[in-house]
């Protein structure tokens, strides 16, 4: 059983959702500007929508999260300013998450803490599209994307962290939960139950855990 990736529930929006996250040992997260309801914070993404940096660097130096991501590397100009919030958020986090959008060279450290690469799971948001073998030498955070599309990376890069909260719209919204051995979407009664049924399906699918629900 490989329990070494980090599984987290990044959500800033709802207490209850939090509440069974936390039951079912997710790591907690959440993205700047939204509520925080767990302590300590794992993760704290940044607010891709409105980046803020002199708000995000109090953010981070306030909760000290275990890792935290900085602004989308897209250009030469992002790859500059990603780098001054690296070195803003540094001395507060273990981990530093930088999102190449473009292929640049990055380290494995920088102002003294490790980077690992995030990669933004392709939606109608937007993703990454980087050849594979540029995350060779990192180690990779996964943000977004279903249940099932994330683990469908496994085994193409080294993940050590997941961004795992597809499956909190699914429950809340149309009262889905996701089942790990036909990896669908399966109607069920609350948005509570089914959250929490989702949420011990995908936990036991990335630990390899057999589960019959």
């Amino acid at each position: 059983m490989d329990t070494t990736i980090q599984l987290i529930y990044c959500d800033g929006k709802s207490r209850w959702r939090n509440t069974i996250a936390a039951q079912q040992q997710y790591l907690a997260g959440t993205r700047h500007g939204d509520t925080v309801y767990r302590q300590p914070l794992y993760f704290i993404d940044q607010n891709w929508k409105k980046p803020n940096f002199i708000s995000y660097a109090k953010f981070i130096e306030k909760y000290k999260p275990t890792m935290a991501s900085v602004i989308d590397i897209t250009d030469n100009a992002t790859l500059l300013e990603s780098l001054a919030w690296a070195e803003a958020i540094a001395p507060f986090v273990d981990y530093i998450i930088l999102i190449p959008k473009i292929s640049v060279y990055i380290p494995a450290q920088l102002y003294g803490k490790e980077v690992v690469l995030g990669y933004s799971v392709p939606t109608k948001y937007g993703g990454t599209y980087i050849d594979d073998k540029y995350f060779d030498k990192h180690k990779v955070h996964l943000l977004g994307g279903s249940p099932h599309v994330q683990l469908g990376y496994r085994g193409r890069f080294n993940i050590f962290s997941v961004d795992v909260n597809y499956h909190g719209m699914m429950a809340t919204k149309f009262r889905h939960y996701w089942t790990n051995g036909s990896r669908k979407w399966i109607k069920g009664d609350t948005a509570e139950q089914c959250f929490t049924q989702s949420s011990i399906n995908i936990r036991n699918e990335w630990y390899g855990i057999s589960n019959t629900l």
